[in-house]
C-alpha cells in the first residue's frame, strides 16, 4: 500500500447480544430519570413561566439558536433565519 493511497474498508457490525437494551451506562434506570426530569422540567416552565416557553419557541421556529443575556430576541450573527 502507497502513502498517498486511502482505502477503506468497512466490515459490518456486530449484533447486540439480546440482554442489552441499550447503550445508556448505568442502565434503564439512569434514562428513566432523565425522562422523568425532562418531564417534570416542561411541566413546570408550562406552567410558572409560559412567557419564558413562548420566546423560546418563537426563536426556535425562528431559527435563532439562543437569546442574548438580557433575553431579548437579536439573532446571533452567525444564525440567520
Amino acid at each position: 500500500m502507497l502513502a498517498t493511497e486511502n482505502t477503506l474498508i468497512r466490515i459490518a457490525p456486530k449484533p447486540l447480544p439480546a440482554n442489552i437494551l441499550n447503550v445508556q451506562p448505568g442502565g434503564g434506570w439512569v434514562i428513566a430519570m432523565q425522562m422523568e426530569w425532562g418531564w417534570l422540567r416542561r411541566r413546570w416552565l408550562r406552567l410558572a413561566r409560559p412567557g419564558y416557553v413562548a420566546r423560546r419557541t418563537t426563536a426556535r421556529r425562528r431559527g435563532v439558536s439562543r437569546l442574548s443575556a438580557r433575553g431579548d430576541r437579536r439573532p446571533r450573527p452567525d444564525v440567520r433565519p
